[in-house]
């Protein structure tokens, strides 16, 4: 369910899904944090992005 959740966060292009999808960077599933990742990337292009957050998100999946 949380994973489906992060999908159609990221899907939905809604910059205020960014703080949820934040949070859930700390969530104790791997895969959970990577959907968030993805939903993050997806949002990126509906809203510009400075290069310090994206650097930020990218770093969870290493």
């Amino acid at each position: 369910m949380r994973k489906a959740a992060t999908e159609v966060l990221g899907k939905i292009g809604d910059p205020r899904a960014v703080v949820s999808l934040i949070a859930a960077l700390s969530d104790e599933d791997k895969e959970i944090r990577k959907s968030v990742v993805w939903g993050l990337v997806s949002l990126s292009h509906a809203m510009q992005m400075d290069d310090g957050k994206k650097q930020r998100i990218l770093s969870v999946l290493s």
